[in-house]
């Protein structure tokens, strides 16, 4: 717009290039572009006369004050590495929260700068391990966004940024209603395709599913989960060329768990070997780890216990290899070496998988090795086992009890 507005008044069309400067000024105000509305005003300061040349540098000031404090706002959240550990990160967010911009809202000039402001102290606490106060600046970021339609089309990344995040700290807090309703407003936007961009779609699509598939995972919902799947299944190759491998990889993995809580192993095989086929671009060590022990407890299910024992030696050369030794990992892949080749019948089995619950609870006591439970409820399975039960019914049954308690 500014080229041609230039084109404009080199050819002597004043009064045309200064209407589409003039409109270009707006719009730069509107979206706060203060890089462009600086070009703007030394595109016009020339042809004014000295009282308007005078508030156009006055303005010009206020805009460079605003770029200087967004420009402030942005080398803090640039600079978020907060490092390793828990406590490193945790010792982080407090030093960044004790930082002179951070103590008040009013200190951030600009719209732009007041996003970044609730952006930093809503990551800040939720480090810190307070998504209450997380998710007040997570609201008031949004609610920001919304106050401006302009400003929200140049913004929509951040935006749904910020939905994810809301949703995650909702999650946290067991707040599902506020989630559901998120994820509604998530799932009508998906099949907008006016008002977004393919990237946009790709990012509205990868927050909607995993989220999706994490609640309906949560509460054991896996047969109101099939035409959920059926919708799904359809939309992952036209959008997972735009997806990260580690992104993929989730979506793929937590499909295979909701068909393993329908019972239908086969399937829950076909996508866990989507999982495991991904170039393993990414350093989710964890998560790796994880899927390479769901598709041993599939194969048990599926009773092909040789290719278990082949499974759970391949699984302790990967440890190996990366120097991982935690606790509930060693002792569900020797269940899987030892126990289960020895046991005979029903009783014995049940024996077995009370010995591994219990020993399993014993160890989860200890925070670092929670890890593998961010991903599957081993003990509602195990239960299962015990119990002769479905998966879903045990995990239903223990949140109605949780419900009962509160």
């Amino acid at each position: 717009m500014l080229s041609n507005a230039s084109i404009l008044k080199e050819k002597g069309l004043h009064n045309r290039g200064n209407k589409l400067l003039h409109k270009a000024k707006k719009l730069a105000i509107e979206c706060e572009n203060f890089n462009i509305l600086l070009e703007i005003y030394d595109l016009i300061l020339p042809e004014l006369s000295r009282k308007e040349g005078l508030k156009i540098i006055h303005e010009k000031g206020r805009v460079l004050k605003k770029l200087e404090n967004l420009l402030a706002y942005r080398e803090i959240n640039f600079d978020m590495n907060f490092g390793k550990t828990k406590v490193a990160r945790q010792k982080s967010a407090k030093q960044r929260l004790k930082l002179p911009l951070l103590q008040k809202e009013e200190l951030a000039l600009s719209t732009r700068a007041k996003g970044l402001f609730h952006h930093i102290k809503s990551v800040c606490f939720f480090l810190i391990d307070d998504p209450k106060k997380s998710l007040e600046h997570l609201v008031k970021r949004k609610n920001h966004l919304d106050s401006s339609p302009e400003f929200l089309k140049v913004n929509l990344s951040s935006y749904f940024s910020c939905i994810n995040n809301s949703m995650v700290t909702y999650t946290s807090l067991e707040q599902y209603e506020k989630v559901n309703g998120l994820l509604d407003e998530l799932s009508l936007k998906l099949d907008d395709k006016r008002s977004f961009t393919p990237n946009i779609r790709s990012k509205i699509f990868r927050i909607y599913v995993i989220e999706k598939l994490d609640l309906l995972i949560k509460f054991g919902h896996f047969k109101e989960a099939i035409p959920f799947l059926s919708k799904i299944e359809q939309r992952i190759d036209q959008y997972k060329n735009q997806l990260s491998v580690f992104r993929l990889s989730i979506i793929y993995t937590n499909i295979s768990i909701i068909y393993f809580g329908l019972n239908n192993y086969k399937t829950a095989l076909t996508w866990i070997n989507k999982a495991l086929d991904l170039p393993k671009g990414f350093d989710e060590i964890d998560f790796i780890v994880f899927t390479k022990l769901f598709n041993i407890i599939i194969h048990y299910e599926l009773g092909n216990n040789e290719l278990v024992l082949h499974l759970e030696r391949s699984f302790n050369r990967y440890n190996k290899q990366i120097g991982r030794t935690f606790e509930a990992e060693i002792v569900l892949i020797k269940f899987f070496r030892i126990t289960i080749p020895k046991i005979d019948n029903n009783e014995e089995k049940i024996a077995a998988f009370k010995k591994l619950k219990s020993e399993l609870i014993e160890i989860f006591k200890a925070p670092q090795e929670t890890k593998l439970l961010n991903y599957f409820d081993f003990i509602s399975w195990i239960e299962s086992k015990m119990q002769n039960r479905s998966f879903g019914e045990i995990i239903k049954e223990k949140l109605a009890n949780n419900s009962k308690k509160n």
